[in-house]
Order: structure tokens, then sequence, then C-alpha cells
């Protein structure tokens, strides 16, 4: 009797372990940190350069006088923003405006990190620079009377930099640049994507008054199939091979994956996709939405900035908590 009540109780146990197993698992997704940064217009006076963290505006300027804020990238807790005031590059690390002592710029554009050095890209003048950790390397061989550092990225001892220079897209990689474009077509260069070995350059193409989204990948051009030609593109990421682009279709801000178009503009008034961000799943995004930015997860919006009367954002950033 005792070998069978042992018996019964191990095929229960084994049963019961069999359910535990085969018992699908709940996955807790990771909570995000969302950041982006932009300009804020007060009532009255200059506009300010703003950084957003889950909504909250944290103002880097006074309004003394005319500033902004163009990048932002978030590493090891420390947040740093670069972007201009007075006419003069300022880099901020974690709100406090940083000595860069003789390396003075006209703007700063973009901020990366990467081990630990911190990456720089702006102009002085009509000269390109990429600073390493304070370091400049002047970024040359662009054709062109207005060269604009519209992006770059720093990939193992790779340095990408993306350059908009009379209607061309430019790509300088490790001192030898492409030029993408003829120039017969007007191209206004954007984003720079660089995942996998693979070189994403975002831009619009304009013929004779006819606008479209398209970006290279390796230097073969893929267009958007956008319905109107009443369009405009911001940013540019990738995840899982699937492209993501931010941007404005007939004056509501959208974002495409892989050629499809979702809206994420909320209001009735005017809205401009300013910055998207891949991270898990989900597609975050950071849009001006009828004067008030708004910061939206895939179609819902998680927050608003009500505090400032009217702001503009330029980038965002997510990371996990």
């Amino acid at each position: 009797m005792k070998k069978i009540i042992l018996a019964l109780s191990f095929f229960t146990l084994l049963m019961s372990c069999s359910k535990e197993d085969n018992a699908p698992e709940i996955e807790t997704e990771k909570p995000v940190d969302f950041y982006a940064v932009g300009g804020g217009y007060p009532v009255s006076g200059n506009t300010r350069a703003v950084l957003w963290k889950n909504g909250e505006p944290t103002y880097l300027t006074d309004g003394t006088y005319e500033a902004f804020a163009y990048s932002v990238c978030v590493n090891q807790g420390n947040t740093y923003v670069v972007g201009f005031e007075n006419g003069q590059a300022k880099y901020w690390k974690n709100g406090v405006v940083q000595n860069l002592g003789t390396q003075t710029a006209d703007y700063f554009t973009k901020v990366q990190v990467v081990n630990n050095k911190v990456y720089i890209l702006g102009i002085v003048g009509t000269q390109i620079k990429l600073w390493e950790d304070g370091v400049p390397t002047n970024i040359n061989g662009i054709t062109g009377s207005f060269p604009y550092p519209c992006d770059f990225k720093v990939v193992g001892n790779d340095k990408y930099v993306l350059i908009h220079s009379d209607h061309k897209a430019n790509l300088w990689k490790n001192g030898v640049n492409t030029v993408l474009t003829s120039g017969t077509i007007p191209d206004t260069t954007r984003d720079l994507c660089v995942v996998d070995n693979n070189v994403y350059v975002l831009a619009e193409e304009t013929d004779n008054g006819i606008k479209k989204i398209k970006y290279w990948k390796n230097g073969v051009v893929n267009y958007v199939n956008n319905p109107s030609y009443n369009v405009y593109a911001s940013h540019i990421d990738v995840n899982n091979n699937n492209v993501y682009i931010g941007g404005k279709l007939d004056n509501k801000a959208y974002y495409w994956k892989n050629g499809q178009a979702t809206l994420v503009g909320l209001s009735t008034g005017s809205s401009y996709n300013y910055g998207i961000k891949v991270v898990g799943n989900n597609v975050y995004t950071v849009n001006s939405d009828n004067g008030k930015v708004k910061f939206m997860k895939n179609t819902t919006q998680v927050f608003i900035d009500n505090v400032s009367a009217v702001a503009d954002p330029n980038e965002c950033f997510v990371v996990y908590k």
C-alpha cells in the first residue's frame, strides 16, 4: 500500500512540475527614461535651450541670449547635451555648461559617447570638426560653399560624418568623402544610422516641386512610398532589419516603418515628428504638436510639456532605467 501511495505522490509532483514548466512566462517590460532636447519659447524674451526627461523640461539657459539644444546622449547615468547660445557652441554635462577652453565653435550639432569618450560634431566658420574628448579633427574634402554637419557615428574604429552641402549628401568615413548625389536633383540631407556594418543615410529629394523621402543603404537609394508630396523627414533608426523614419505628412506627425506610415500627431492642428528611437518592440517619438511637445510610445501619448508656452524639440534619446 505504501508503494502505491508513494507512486501516486511522485506522479502528482511530476505533473505539478510539468505544468509549471509549460506555463507561459509573462514578460515584464523594462521601464525607460525618455529624453529630448530643443528650444523653449517663452511668452516674451529669447528662446532657451531645453532638456526634457520624461516630459519635464529643464532649461539650460536663462533666456538672456538666443539658445537652442540640438542633440542629447545619455551614458552611464550622465546626460550630455550640445547646442548653441548667443552665436557660440555650448556643451552641457548633467545640466552644467562645460569649459572648452580654447576649443570654440559656432555651434555643435551632435554628441555621442563611446567607450567613455565624448565625441562632438560642430562647425567653425565653414570648417566642420569632430571633437574627441576636446581634441578636434578637421572633416576635409567636402565640396560646396555652405557645408552643414548633420550627424555622425563612431562604430569601432570607424568614424562616419554626414554633411549637407549645396543640396548634396556627403558621407565622410575615416578621411574619405563620398558624394551620394549629383546635385542635379536637390537633396536635403537629414540623418545617419549605422547598424551591423550597414550605413543608412536619410534625405528628402525635391524635383520640380515634387518632394520624396528617401534613404541610402550602403549607397543604394530607396524611396518611401508617400501618398503626398507634402512630406518632410527628420530622423532614421533601424531595429531588427526594420527601417523607421520620423517626419511629417500633410502637416501631421508620422513615422514610417518599412514604408508604412503611422500617424502620431494627436491634435487637430499641425504637428511634426522631430525625433524617433526604437527600443525593444516599441517606437518612441517626440513631436511638436500644435505648439506643445508631446512624447509618444507607439501611438499613445505618455508625456506632455505643459510648462513651456511653446517649444520645439529636435532629437530624442531613450534608455532603460
